[in-house]
């Protein structure tokens, strides 16, 4: 599991997930892989990132 060090002054969660993932997609798995966290993160804050799941979507075709 990857971490991120918060360096800014204040900073929100999906900033960081979308960061790192380059999506939201991942944003409910690292809320709950940092049940001590809030949205708005703080200068010093880890954040733990969990490896990315697999997101399975079907394409329509016709």
């Amino acid at each position: 599991m990857a971490t991120y060090e918060v360096t800014k002054t204040t900073m929100r969660l999906d900033e960081v997930v979308m960061l790192y993932y380059g999506s939201l997609e991942q944003f409910t798995a690292v809320n709950e892989a940092n049940p001590n966290l809030g949205l708005f993160l703080s200068r010093g804050d880890i954040v733990e990132l969990p490896e990315q799941s697999a997101v399975v979507t079907e394409e329509v075709l016709w």
